[in-house]
Parts: structure tokens; C-alpha cells; sequence
């Protein structure tokens, strides 16, 4: 064999062998992240959803030989609707978006609330309105979420203010549209979210009356699921848990990196997030307390016409019995 013909035999040989370490690693690789263990997850762009974004950053979702893909939305009716749409397999969105989509649908379950705060919705208006006070609201229109946290915080401060919803204007319109909304007079205060309420203090400086009253309605923000996915894959839910658990831990035990993180996920400041911080109990759970409040929320959207049909039994949506329990349980079926 001449000096030619050795030099295209040794590069073939080399050529057969990468692609063939190619293909190991590709199986490798399949074997590791989806034998079952790939999983997608519709998550609202907010600090509340904290818990997420830093499992991933992290790296907690690949310790429990997981391959997340989180699919970012714009807040929780947004996110629930990509799960109906089955383009997720969990989805978080809050207690109040549990409860309206239970009126529209009946194959969906909640396995755990992870976060509540009773400051992360807020009631705004501009101080140039001269609207100082919830009573001054009367006649005004209002930017609202419909079928939201947004829409059921605003009810619950007219209702403490003894304020009849005919007697105010509710306008529908998405998250993101509330702040240019309140800027350009379309409407007289807003109902929002964090981190709008934030953007928006900043935005217009020392122009916005904060109307909002602390304790008059504590969100929670909740992972879902429809129901046929539960038994198929209800270990690499456990696994999702274990990852949010261990995310939860880190963030108690280091908030300003966690902070830190949470603003370069969001594209938000450092000082955006440490505002809203203080109001955050992030705890995996699910308790008779959510029940309680899913009841109590439907009452008022019978009460308000917002919803038709019967009253759904809020039991039969929390999985506690096959997502929650010990730490210690969940480990050990973490193979």
C-alpha cells in the first residue's frame, strides 16, 4: 500500500470513529434527558415564579436527570391557556385562574402551590387623576385581566369599600397593555401584577397614587397539570417537585443571589425584585386553605355573573394525595 493510499485509510478510519463517538454520545445523551424525563413548562414572567427560573439556571432540574424547557408567558391566563392547548405539560398559573378554568374545564389538576404574597397585585392610578382614595374610583374605568388575580383583586377592594362593580367601568386588556393604558389616560388606574406595577412606578417617577390595601386578597401562584398526563408521568412530576424544593432551599438560604438571578432572567432590576421580595413565602404545599379560597372566589364570580354553571368541587382538583408528600418519599423515587 503506498504512502497515498495509508493516508486515506487512516482518515477514513478517523472519520468512522467520530461519527461513531457521535452516535454514542447522541445516545447518551437520549438515554439521560428523554427516556421519559423531558418535560415542558408554560411559566408566567414574573419574580413570583422565581422557583423556576433558578432551578434552571442552576442546574436543580439536570441533578434530577431532567430536561425542562421552560416556554415563558405573560402572566398566569396566558399560560393556562398553553397548557389546554397541550403545548406544555405544566403550566403556573394563580388561584384565581385555577378556579375561572374550572368552570370551562374538568381535566386539570393542581399538584402544588409553590409561592403566595399579598402584595404582588396592586391597584394604581396617576396622582394628576386626583384620585386619592377607592371611593373616588365610582364612574371611572378600570384596566383589568379578565378572569384573573388582576380582576378579583380589584372586586375585593370595591367590596371593602362597599363599591358596587356596575358603578365603575371595567376595561379588558392583556398584562402587557395596562401600563401604556394608565400613561395615556385610556383608562383611570389599573389593576396589575408584578413586575408591571414596578415598571410602571419607574416609568412615570413620582407620578402614581398606590391605592392598594395589604391583606385584602393573598395570591397563590400554582403548578398544573391536565389529568391524563398524571399517571404517565406523574414520576418525572415528583422529580419537577424535588428540583422546586431544592431551588426553594437555595433561594432562602442565598436571596440576593437569588435576586441577582431573578433580574437577569426577567431583563428587570436589582432593585425591581428586591421590592417585591419581602411579600414572597415560597413553600411547596397544597392546603384546605386553597380550597377555601377557589370557594370563596367562585361566590363572588357567581355572584358577579362572571362564570355559568355549577359551583365545581375544588376537592377533586388538588392532588395531594399522589404528588404531596414527605421530602424523604419523593427522594426515594428519585432513581
Amino acid at each position: 500500500m503506498n504512502s497515498s493510499m495509508k493516508l486515506l485509510f487512516y482518515l477514513l478510519a478517523i472519520i468512522c470513529f467520530d461519527a461513531f463517538c457521535d452516535e454514542q454520545e447522541a445516545k447518551l445523551r437520549t438515554n439521560v434527558f428523554n427516556s421519559g424525563n423531558a418535560i415542558s413548562i408554560a411559566v408566567s414572567l414574573t419574580p413570583l415564579s422565581a422557583p423556576f427560573f433558578i432551578a434552571e439556571e442552576l442546574g436543580f432540574f439536570k441533578t434530577h436527570n431532567l430536561d425542562v424547557n421552560i416556554l415563558p408567558c405573560h402572566g398566569g391566563v396566558a399560560c393556562s391557556e398553553m397548557l389546554f392547548q397541550r403545548r406544555v405539560d405544566l403550566a403556573t398559573f394563580s388561584d384565581s385562574v385555577v378556579m375561572f378554568k374550572s368552570y370551562e374545564h374538568d381535566n386539570f389538576s393542581v399538584i402544588t402551590t409553590f409561592v403566595r404574597s399579598d402584595r404582588d397585585v396592586r391597584l394604581l392610578t396617576k396622582k394628576a387623576s386626583n384620585i386619592n382614595a377607592v371611593t373616588q374610583l365610582v364612574g371611572k374605568k378600570i384596566g383589568v385581566v379578565k378572569a384573573s388575580a388582576s380582576e378579583f383583586f380589584l372586586d375585593s377592594m370595591l367590596i371593602s369599600h362597599l363599591i358596587d362593580s356596575a358603578n365603575i367601568t371595567k376595561m379588558y386588556l392583556k398584562p402587557e397593555q395596562l401600563n401604556d393604558a394608565l400613561s395615556t389616560d385610556l383608562v383611570d388606574a389599573v389593576s396589575i401584577w408584578e413586575p408591571h406595577g414596578y415598571l410602571l412606578e419607574s416609568e412615570l417617577k413620582n407620578s402614581i397614587q398606590d391605592l392598594s390595601l395589604p391583606g385584602i386578597y393573598t395570591l397563590s401562584f400554582n403548578l398544573s397539570t391536565l389529568n391524563d398526563n398524571i399517571q404517565t408521568q406523574s414520576s418525572v412530576y415528583k422529580k419537577v417537585l424535588l428540583a422546586l424544593e431544592q431551588s426553594i432551599v437555595w433561594l432562602e438560604d442565598n436571596p440576593a443571589m437569588a435576586q441577582s438571578v431573578l433580574a437577569k432572567k426577567l431583563n428587570i432590576s436589582d432593585k425591581q425584585v428586591q421590592s417585591v421580595w419581602p411579600s414572597y413565602a415560597f413553600r411547596l404545599s397544597l392546603s384546605n386553605s386553597l380550597i377555601s379560597e377557589l370557594y370563596l372566589q367562585a361566590r363572588w364570580a357567581k355572584d358577579n355573573q362572571l362564570v355559568k354553571g355549577d359551583t365545581p368541587n375544588f376537592q377533586t382538583i388538588i392532588q395531594d394525595s399522589v404528588f404531596h408528600m414527605s421530602l424523604d418519599d419523593m427522594e426515594s423515587t428519585n432513581d
